[in-house]
């Protein structure tokens, strides 16, 4: 997951640099997974670790639904707050931090719960 994103960062530059219209459309895509895959995911396995887990078509679904406001919610903060700009760079800063915090919630409780 967080490869899509470095990769999503490196498309980015390259865009700007070259304005080339498959890349636009390749980060477009890219856009739409990481808007609605990796940060929903990881906190749905955070949040059912230890009790009945979901099926797998339901995990896929409960991520997609909340994704979007775990993204959402922090750039309209940041931008009410710090009137920091809605762009790829910031979006994708959130992402990161958000799978990050998700994934080290994941982790922690597979350590104290065990196996």
């Amino acid at each position: 997951m967080f490869v899509s994103a470095i990769i999503a960062g490196i498309l980015t530059a390259i865009i700007e640099i070259n304005q080339l219209s498959i890349l636009k459309e390749i980060q477009a895509l890219l856009g739409i997974y990481l808007l609605f895959f990796p940060v929903g995911f990881l906190f749905i396995q955070a949040l059912f670790f230890s009790s009945k887990k979901p099926l797998f078509i339901e995990r896929i679904l409960l991520s997609a639904v909340i994704s979007i406001p775990l993204i959402v919610l922090p750039l309209l903060a940041g931008w009410g707050i710090a009137r920091v700009p809605f762009n790829f760079l910031n979006t994708l800063l959130i992402i990161e931090a958000l799978c990050i915090i998700f994934y080290a919630a994941f982790l922690l409780q597979k350590r104290r719960l065990g196996p």
